[in-house]
């Protein structure tokens, strides 16, 4: 299963949920016409199973690019892995695990710029089958302020 994703300059950014025994994986493309590479991007603390790419969003922060994922199956809780790029190479700096088994976190992302200076302030990420019996609550939307760490 092939994901269509995000924007990057003269690259396009698809997901690939069923990669790799459905750890999923990520693919740069770049160029136009005949002329195009293509770079896989993998985090491999990722297991099997996991859909990673199942969600992506692109931001940027004090001019590092950010390449946020989603893997809504791993570890069955969810995982987010944000990766930086330094000279055409994308690196994985630090994950997010979700809590609650079977939540699919991670299974959306949204990057928030608040004051509009370019820099992306805000991460949101979405476990859309959270359930909590006491108060009663389906869904859950979590937001991660991004600082210079």
């Amino acid at each position: 299963m092939l994901r269509l994703q995000c924007l990057l300059q003269d690259s396009v950014i698809v997901g690939s949920v069923g990669s790799n025994d459905w750890r999923g994986a990520l693919y740069e493309v770049m160029g136009s016409g005949s002329e195009f590479r293509e770079t896989e991007i993998i985090d491999p603390a990722v297991n099997k199973d996991s859909y990673m790419g199942y969600s992506t969003v692109l931001g940027m922060r004090r001019g590092v690019s950010l390449l946020f994922s989603g893997a809504p199956r791993a570890e069955h809780t969810g995982l987010v892995t944000l990766f930086t790029k330094n000279q055409n190479t994308w690196t994985v700096m630090s994950n997010i695990n979700g809590e609650q088994i079977g939540s699919y976190f991670g299974a959306s992302l949204s990057l928030l710029d608040v004051d509009s200076d370019g820099d992306s302030d805000f991460l949101l990420v979405g476990a859309p089958l959270f359930y909590q019996s006491q108060p009663r609550a389906e869904g859950r939307l979590s937001v991660y302020a991004l600082s210079e760490q």
